[in-house]
């Protein structure tokens, strides 16, 4: 297995699912012949300063579209990144210059760095962070939420209203619109991540800074294919579109204990505490998803049953690696696929919603288990890891089953098609 390969269609899953975390680009031949290289970058929030109102863009770009108390007051916009594999520190916007010719100035707002945030947002890889920065006379200070009013003075453009929002933990793509002395502002709003939930919400802003909530729409909770603990294996394929739902929801809260038992596993053998605590994260999320899809199986007159849960041995790392070969990259990196086909091919509209935030949070567990496949690595000989190399090739080269569900059940669900997964198997191996 090439792991460029591996890399560059679980990032063409993530960007089709739209979590990527504005983290990784895709280059246009994400899964072609030879292998792609996937840099991390760091990319803005979407907070775009353009001017004008009731306008969608992309970016965040100030240009000259603020208007602060003190006229012509700088403001530099700065991406904290504590997500596991990828920390750093930079730049994302700016309008005007913190310090012109002055190195104490310099030297001070570098000694900045690390400082208040003005938002943080965390996820299941860890938290990225913004700061905000001016400068008066030569003296940079950090703009926190007691004070970005001050240097803001009056919100009277929808460049200030959409930063105040954003702020406040609102995500904003359309710029602000004016009604009489209002700004009104159209964002989402992350709520939770077990399970995942974005609301829709309506805001009112005046030109104190008051932000108004005027109407907001729950989103849906989202729930997920995932891994088997040790010990247990799948139950027989069900024979409908309900029994369908049920089996996954079984199969959910069996994923959520292989988890448990893997990051108690990992804690013993020394593994780096990120990955541990990933691991319990995805326990939590898995108990989310077995939820989401007990109620979506009861909607169709099935309840899922208890899945007995044997008490196993501790195991190696060896055991560990072949079983996060078959379980991580083959079963959950399916799954990111699998769930992705049918948040779009469903017929049910809940069913879609719901497969879409399986994708979502697959990506982040199919990630885990890359993250784990490469520390594993360096903790095995290159005779074990050529065992592992091969417990992986076979897994995907394993044939397709047919499915014993109906044409019209599996339509129903919007099951993928067997092309899809050789057409995967043929791209990893």
């Amino acid at each position: 297995m090439r792991d460029p390969h591996f890399r560059s269609l679980l990032v063409l899953a993530l960007m089709t699912a739209g979590c990527s975390g504005n983290k990784e680009p895709v280059s246009s031949d994400p899964v072609g012949s030879d292998p792609v290289e996937v840099t991390p970058v760091e990319v803005a929030p979407s907070v775009g300063m353009a001017p004008g109102t009731g306008r969608c863009d992309e970016g965040l770009v100030f240009n000259g579209a603020m208007n602060p108390a003190i006229p012509g007051a700088p403001l530099e916009l700065r991406g904290i990144n504590n997500e596991m594999g990828n920390p750093g520190q930079s730049v994302l916007a700016s309008d005007g210059v913190l310090c012109q010719d002055d190195a104490a100035c310099a030297t001070a707002a570098e000694g900045l760095w690390g400082g208040a945030l003005i938002r943080n947002d965390c996820g299941q890889i860890g938290c990225r962070g913004h700061q905000l920065v001016t400068s008066t006379a030569g003296t940079p200070s950090v703009l926190t939420q007691d004070t970005l009013m001050a240097y803001l003075g009056e919100i009277d453009t929808a460049a200030e209203a959409r930063l105040l929002a954003w702020s406040k933990g609102f995500d904003v793509s359309c710029s602000p619109a004016l009604e009489g002395q209002l700004y009104v502002v159209q964002a989402t709003q992350f709520m939770s991540d077990c399970p995942m939930q974005t609301d829709t919400v309506s805001i009112q802003i005046d030109s104190k800074g008051t932000l108004t909530e005027t109407q907001r729409t729950k989103g849906e909770p989202g729930p997920c294919a995932g891994r088997l603990p040790p010990g247990v294996h799948a139950s027989a394929a069900p024979n409908c579109a309900g029994a369908w739902l049920a089996h996954a929801a079984e199969m959910e809260a069996s994923s959520a204990h292989a988890f448990q038992v893997l990051a108690g596993e990992l804690a013993a053998h020394g593994a780096p505490e990120a990955l541990v605590q990933w691991a319990l994260r995805a326990e939590q999320e898995e108990l989310g998803h077995a939820r989401t899809m007990a109620a979506l199986a009861q909607q169709q007159g099935f309840a899922p049953a208890a899945i007995p849960l044997p008490q196993m041995p501790q195991r190696g790392l060896m055991a560990i690696a072949l079983d996060n070969a078959e379980e991580g990259l083959g079963r959950e990196v399916w799954g990111v696929l699998s769930a992705l086909w049918q948040s779009q091919h469903a017929q049910d509209p809940e069913l879609r919603v719901a497969m879409r935030q399986i994708a979502l949070d697959e990506c982040s567990h199919a990630e885990f288990s890359r993250a784990l496949h490469a520390w594993l690595q360096t903790q095995l000989s290159a005779e074990q890891w050529a065992q592992v190399c091969g417990r992986l090739e076979a897994v995907w080269a394993e044939e397709v089953q047919p499915s014993s569900l109906t044409s019209s059940a599996q339509g129903w669900l919007g099951l993928p098609p067997a092309a899809l997964r050789e057409s995967a198997r043929d791209l990893l191996l």
